[in-house]
Parts: C-alpha cells; structure tokens; sequence
C-alpha cells in the first residue's frame, strides 16, 4: 500500500481508484481484502489487480488475489465471459483428442533407418516447434511483467503447458482443484488407455483377420512417443502445487491458481496429484535410460521397436541424446520451486540450464539431418539470449531500457517460430519433392550443401579400402619379420 502520514482506513476504502499521492491508496498488482483492508495480497499479474480501493479487481474477476472468474464464467484476454457453449466444445474437444491418440498408432509406420527421411525431418521440426512452445509456457511462470507482444505470444505458448483458462477450461472442469486435477490425469489415463486399447484390439477376431490388431512392441513406441512431446509439461504441471509465491501477509499461494492456499485441504489434494504425474514422469525417464543402455544390444531384434520413439531422430552415434531432450523439461521446471520469489534468479537458473543444452547439442549435433541441427541450434541460441534479456524486465531497470528490452524480446521471439515455422513448411514441400532427401537430387538446404556424385563417394570408398588392404599386409610382413 501507499500509505502518507495521517492515513486511515475510511480514507483508504475511500481511494476508489485513485493514485493521488497525499491520500493512501493499495498499489498496482495487489489486492487489498475488503474485510480486513490492511491485509493484502499480491496477484499473479497486475493487469487483475488495478489497486486503488480494497476489494477491486479488473474485469468482474474474483478472490483475495483476483485469480477467478464467478461460476458459469471464464476469462478471454479482457474481460470474464459467459460459459455459454463452450462445455460442449470442450465435451467434442476430448473425444477428437482420444481419437487422435489411438489414431496415432497407425501413422506411426516408419522402420528405424540410419539416415534421415523427410518424414523424419517433418516431424521433428514439428517436435521442434512444440518444444519451443512448451519452452516458452515454462517461462511464462516466472512472475515477471512482459511487454505486451512478448506476453501475448507466452499466454499462446502457456497452452503447451496445460495453462487452458483462456479457453475456458474452467467452465468444463469447475474449481481450481478440479482443473488441476483433470489436468494431472491426463497424463495416467493416457498411459493406460493405450495398452489397454492395445490389449482389446488383440482380443477382437475381427481386427486381427484384418491385421488392425496392435503389435505390443509397436503400442510401447506409441505410448513412449507420447509421453516423449508432453515431457517437458508433464513435468511442468507435475510441479506446479510445489511453486507457491509470498504475499505480504506472509502467506502464500499456488503461482498458477493464487486463489488457492499453500498449506490448506485444497492445496493437500492437488499435492498428492502432483506427485503421482512426476512419479510417472520419473519412471518414464528411468525406463527411457534402461532403453537407451540396452539400444545396441537390440540392434536387429523386435524389441528395437518398442524404443523407436526414442532413437530414431537421432545418428546412430549419439542414439541415446534424447535423453538430453528429456532431462532438459524437469530441469527448467524446478526453478520455478527452488525460487517461486526471486524472479531473477529463475531466470539465471533457466539461462545456465538452456546454455548447457545448447552446449552439448553443438558438440555432438545429434541430428540425422544437417538442416535439423542448424535450425535446433538457432531456435535455442535465440532462447538463450531471450533468457538473458528477461533478466532486464525482472530488475525493473526504468522505462527507457523496459522499451529497449520489450522490443528485443518481441524480436526474438519471433525469430524464433519464423525460423522453425520456416523448417516445418520446408518439410511439408518436401513431402511432396520426394527426392528431397535419399538420392542424388537432394536439396542443398537439406543437406547445407551439395551431395556428392555417387562415383566420387565409390572411388573415395575403394580407395579407403586399398589403403587398408595394403596396411593389413605390410603389418603381416612385420609379424612374419
């Protein structure tokens, strides 16, 4: 609060929204409760919290902390709205999602191959782009005031993580608790519907004269493939009732539902489920590293299917760097507990951790194809240096530099989708130029350079080959000697 000599309650409740510095007023991005006007409570952002007099909040949003909209309502990006239809479309939303999970078991055709394929190179610039996304939600966490087009484009990014008020999510599941608990098992009904699906087609004559049945090696991949792209949320989510953020009251709130209470009956509940969806979380990262050690002893058996998920991104040299991929989710989720109150540090935190990746990921460039590596490494050098340039927005360095900073994040951000935006259209061209990959009419961006004439490849091969024939009999005159 504001509060000048000689102020008082009756002038406090009086302030009705006003900034005037000679009469107390509550500060911008807390709230003050109407019931007791000297406790206040800090909001997840300060658009919600306007200040002036206690017990107001922007947009008929509700709570000590302005965290909700009243039941039947959800919040768009300026005002709570009637729920209206949107149940019913999230009622479709659900049944689309289970069919398009199930349905991926049949896309996911292709064979393990040591080099890349250009549907290889489509998907995982598709995977590259929801990383990023994903990337984007975690950081949209920190409690830090971004410029208005850097927030915009982390409120869309916030949807990777499960962030789903702004599509009205609150309407179909109800209460914060039950939000977060519908969220949280997601994650389990998925990890046990597809075996059992898997199971039931097997058990069906009907699908399996015609072939449809599924193959368990293949349901694992599936199931493994899913878990693989939600990691980094699963985890994120997993953590979320460990970030609780201080109010000046000294207690605390949940960052993500501030109208939910560290240490209360709610806040117990969305605990335990949060520890259910990391312990999967960490038993799929277990079972990924027990698949990457044991990678090359299935070499040439069935059971490398089980793992393709896994590997088959990758050169058969570095197979085992998805497990790189998936350490990185958890690892930029923790800071937001370690440091739910110093945003700065956060965002240190993030920063090293981002940097080691894109360290290892220069050093091996683990990627089949040349163009995936350069676009990986340019999509998380452009991260990177987002990161340090957030730094400026959690220091509060004034209104020149919050200008300067606003644009350069506004920059990069969306260099970065360009550029795997860019990748993912060229992957999809190249669906339809099948030579772009695989023959001698490779595209040069594909390759970041021109594929060498095939006799040019035998000569260099044969003359490798004559080099070590005639090595292998001057050692034996040697022996002989």
């Amino acid at each position: 609060m504001h509060c000048p000599k000689g102020s008082t309650v009756p002038k406090l409740e009086a302030a009705d929204g006003t900034t005037d510095l000679k009469n107390p007023f509550v500060k911008k991005g807390y709230f003050s409760n109407p019931l007791v006007p000297l406790d206040t409570y800090k909001c997840s952002g300060e658009l919600f919290c306007p200040g002036g007099s206690p017990g107001t909040c922007f947009g008929d949003r509700e709570g000590l902390t302005c965290g909700d909209c009243k039941e039947g309502y959800y919040w768009t990006s300026e005002k709570c709205a009637p729920c209206g239809a949107v149940p019913a479309a999230w009622a479709l939303s659900v049944a689309v999602l289970v069919i398009g999970v199930c349905g991926s078991y049949y896309m996911l055709t292709s064979s393990y191959t040591a080099k890349a394929s250009v549907m290889m190179c489509t998907t995982a610039a598709l995977g590259m782009l929801v990383a990023l996304f994903q990337n984007l939600g975690v950081l949209n966490t920190v409690s830090v005031e971004w410029p208005a087009g850097l927030r915009d484009l982390l409120d869309f990014a916030s949807v990777f993580t499960f962030n789903l008020d702004a599509l009205g999510f609150s309407c179909a599941a109800g209460s914060n608790v039950a939000r977060y608990v519908s969220t949280a098992s997601f994650f389990w009904i998925v990890a046990v519907a597809l075996p059992t699906v898997g199971l039931l087609t097997n058990l069906i004559p009907i699908l399996k004269r015609r072939g449809l049945a599924w193959e368990k090696f293949k349901t694992i991949s599936t199931l493994g493939q899913f878990l693989q792209v939600g990691f980094t949320t699963m985890c994120n989510v997993g953590l979320m009732p460990f970030m609780c953020y201080r109010h000046p009251t000294n207690q605390e709130s949940i960052l993500k539902y501030p109208n939910v209470f560290c240490r209360t009956e709610e806040h117990t509940i969305m605990r335990v489920f949060g520890v259910l969806v990391m312990f999967l979380a960490f038993s799929f990262f277990i079972a990924a590293c027990y698949a990457a050690y044991q990678a090359p002893r299935w070499s040439g058996k069935p059971r490398l299917a089980a793992i393709r998920f896994l590997i088959f991104r990758f050169r058969p040299n570095v197979w085992y760097f998805g497990l790189v991929l998936l350490a990185r989710g958890p690892l930029l989720s923790m800071p937001g507990v370690i440091a739910t109150n110093m945003p700065s540090l956060q965002l240190t935190l993030m920063h090293m951790i981002l940097l080691g990746s894109l360290c290892l990921q220069l050093w091996f460039l683990p990627w089949k194809s040349p163009i995936l590596n350069l676009v990986d490494g340019l999509s998380v050098s452009l991260l990177v240096m987002l990161l340090a340039g957030s730094l400026g927005y959690a220091d509060n360095s004034g209104e020149e530099a919050a200008r300067v900073l606003a644009l350069f994040g506004t920059v990069i951000s969306s260099m970065m989708v360009v550029i795997l935006g860019g990748m993912v259209m060229l992957g999809l061209c190249a669906l339809f130029y099948r030579s772009a990959l695989g023959s001698s009419k490779e595209l040069r961006i594909m390759n970041l350079g021109k594929v060498p004439e095939e006799k040019d490849v035998f000569q260099s091969l044969l003359d490798v080959a004559t080099f070590l024939k005639e090595d292998g009999q001057g050692k034996e005159k040697n022996l002989y000697l």
